[in-house]
């Protein structure tokens, strides 16, 4: 917005400790209040032009203006006509140009720009490429034929601009072919300015041949030039050719726009019919897949059921084999019950005739009892004695493994004095073997000193003797040496060996008296636990011997009850052989409907097995026919792919066919326009 431009503009300016001038800030304050008066859709037109023309812009201006409008966006039109910029401030704002992609229109109509500011044009042209129209009237553009070419490279190198007004500028012959060069390689303008200018013969020449290579350049203007008139009429006809040939294209466009819409719309249907057997193929595979998932859960609730039917049928048939089971022990206890009466029948007889015989026999009997009673108790009173004397042999037993202990406390003591006595004797073994190694010495030094004896003596003989007794002597020594040595070697191994084997000795009696105290220890615990075990036996003995007094008490009263209880029991089997009898036929009659029951229900379950294995024949029909569908359609899509694959070559070759009947005729059109006769030559009036 301005007000946005207005507040960058003065932010610039402080930062930069530059005084805005104040023809711009009331240029800025007006549009803002035409914006605030008018509206802004009213104003539009008016608040996207910038217009500081005939306002005086120093070099500082002109760079707080390129930095604004660097990154501005509202402005499409800045005219900085009669400014007097010249070509420092064209430098500084044309750095803020180079950016900017919003301005369309730029007048620098009257700016005194030559040499280095014409060079700045130039690169203004080559980097933006949003301008449209560029206004640079009233300069000296062409003074300087070194800068023009840059700006004849930027128009070159530009691919937007359109409208381009270079009328009095000081151009000259060698500037206008350089322009002309540079229209060759152009391809955007269409309107060119050069009135009032110094081109001449050669620049209309330079200017007329550029239009064999540019074919977009519809209007250039050369009056005031000192051009001959036939030239510019042939520049005339050139630029009349061109905008028919533009003409012709446009309407080729608009041609070629007519049947791309005409192809899009015929590839719009296509693809909707294409979409619309997709979606019906959708349509079809989704009401398959709804089928099949209906199909599922019908046999997932099939399979459930019969899962139920399995479960039910199961537990039936395990409710089957436990009243089978039932039965069976009802048969057994049926059979045992008769037996049982049948045993108590025969009891029963046998009972009364005992009953009758008993009776007779009781008071005998009572004598019997009596005089048995008398027997058991001697009997039991010998039993204790013979209890007695067992409690008297366990403890003589005990006695006897306490000495047993002793007898063991004692051989410890005699194994310890032994191995004493044993490590008593090696010891005198080693002081016997060291005596008789001091007894060696001892013969030793004798022997040693008897021989020196006699070396004494023998030394008055002669000295030749003397001599062979010495050497003697000393070999002898040697062997003496040699012996001792070896019998010091002897001692010391014997030593070591003796000492070897007390240490074995030692740990062997450690040893064996530990295993023989852990045996003894373990003897003790075995003679406690017996004792122990003894005693519980002896108060057993004792419970039992007055549990058999209280059973004895207890036998005639239980005698007498048992009595009471044959007759409550001959009394009890009449009644439940009733009950008996009643229950076995209950038993039956529900043994024949449970049979009943299972039989339908295994019928049930055959059934249920049939339409199981219909709907699963049903099921593979149902998906052989979907398969078959599904190739089927694909076959259909791949023939639409195939037709459309033709239409594209068909559009294809139909575009071709265009674009070489638009070559012939342009062809046709530009021979025409060769072949066409000129117009007589004018002499050109001044």
């Amino acid at each position: 917005m301005a007000g946005d431009f207005r507040t960058n503009f003065l932010q610039i300016c402080k930062d930069n400790h530059i005084q805005p001038q104040e023809s711009i800030l009331s240029y800025l304050d007006g549009s803002l209040g035409d914006i605030n008066k008018h509206g802004s859709m009213k104003t539009s037109k008016l608040s996207s032009t910038l217009d500081l023309s005939t306002c005086s812009l120093s070099p500082e201006t002109c760079e707080v203006l390129g930095r604004v409008l660097a990154s501005d966006h509202y402005y499409s039109e800045l005219k900085l006509s009669d400014c007097m910029i010249g070509d420092e401030g064209v430098k500084l704002l044309v750095q803020g140009l180079l950016t900017n992609v919003a301005i369309r229109n730029l007048d620098l109509k009257g700016n005194n720009l030559r040499g280095s500011g014409t060079e700045e044009v130039g690169k203004l042209l080559r980097h933006n490429h949003t301008l449209k129209r560029i206004c640079l009237e009233w300069n000296s553009l062409g003074l300087d034929s070194s800068s023009f070419v840059s700006l004849a490279e930027g128009i070159a190198a530009n691919t937007s601009l359109q409208e381009l007004d270079l009328r009095s500028n000081q151009i000259h012959q060698d500037s206008a072919s350089v322009l002309a060069k540079a229209l060759c390689r152009n391809s955007t303008l269409d309107t060119i300015d050069l009135r009032w200018n110094t081109v001449g013969l050669v620049g209309g020449r330079a200017l007329s041949s550029c239009f064999q290579h540019n074919k977009t350049l519809v209007k250039l203007q050369l009056a005031g030039n000192n051009i001959p008139q036939d030239v510019l009429n042939a520049v005339d006809a050139s630029c009349r050719s061109n905008s028919d040939s533009l003409n012709m294209s446009s309407k080729h466009q608009t041609r070629e726009q007519l049947l791309s819409r005409e192809m899009r719309h015929v590839k719009k249907e296509r693809k909707r019919e294409v979409t619309d057997l997709m979606k019906r193929i959708d349509q079809q595979g989704d009401q398959l897949g709804r089928n099949e998932k209906n199909f599922l859960q019908k046999i997932s609730r099939l399979q459930e059921a019969l899962e139920e039917r399995k479960t039910a049928f199961n537990a039936l048939s395990a409710q089957l084999k436990s009243r089978e089971a039932e039965l069976v022990l009802t048969q057994q206890q049926v059979t045992e019950y008769k037996e049982i009466t049948n045993r108590m029948k025969e009891e029963q007889t046998a009972l009364n005739k005992r009953a009758n015989d008993e009776i007779q026999i009781v008071r005998e009997e009572k004598g019997v009892m009596e005089s048995r009673l008398v027997r058991e108790i001697a009997e039991l009173k010998d039993k204790n004695f013979t209890l007695e004397g067992r409690s008297v042999e366990v403890e003589q037993k005990n006695s006897h493994l306490q000495e047993q202990v002793y007898d063991l406390k004692e051989e410890l003591t005699t194994t310890q004095a032994e191995m004493k006595v044993q490590a008593t004797q090696a010891q005198e073994k080693l002081q016997k073997g060291q005596h008789r190694h001091q007894d060696i010495q001892k013969e030793l030094s004798l022997q040693h000193a008897t021989e020196l004896s006699r070396l004494q003596t023998a030394n008055d003989d002669t000295e030749k003797s003397y001599k062979e007794r010495i050497r003697r002597l000393e070999d002898h020594r040697k062997e003496v040496e040699e012996e001792l040595r070896k019998v010091k070697s002897q001692q010391l191994a014997e030593r070591l060996n003796f000492e070897e084997q007390l240490m074995h000795t030692k740990q062997k009696v450690k040893e064996e008296e530990q295993q023989r105290s852990r045996q003894l220890e373990d003897r003790l615990r075995m003679v406690q636990l017996s004792k122990d075990e003894l005693q519980q036996q002896y108060s057993q003995q004792s419970h039992q011997i007055s549990e058999l007094q209280a059973r004895l008490t207890n036998s005639s009263v239980e005698v007498e009850a048992l009595k009471r209880k044959l007759d409550e029991l001959t009394q009890e089997l009449a009644g439940k052989n009733n009950e008996t009898e009643a229950v076995i036929g209950r038993l039956e009659q529900q043994y024949k409907r449970q049979v009943g029951r299972l039989e339908g229900q295994v019928l049930e379950m055959e059934q249920v097995k049939d339409k199981y294995l219909r709907i699963q024949q049903e099921i593979t029909e149902q998906s052989r026919k979907h398969q078959t569908e599904l190739s089927r359609k694909e076959g259909e899509i791949l023939s639409l792919q195939d037709q459309i694959r033709r239409l594209e070559f068909d559009m294809v070759q139909a575009r071709d066919d265009e674009t070489q009947r638009a070559s012939a005729l342009q062809a046709a059109i530009s021979s025409y326009v060769q072949g066409t006769p000129r117009s007589p030559m004018v002499t050109p009036r001044r």
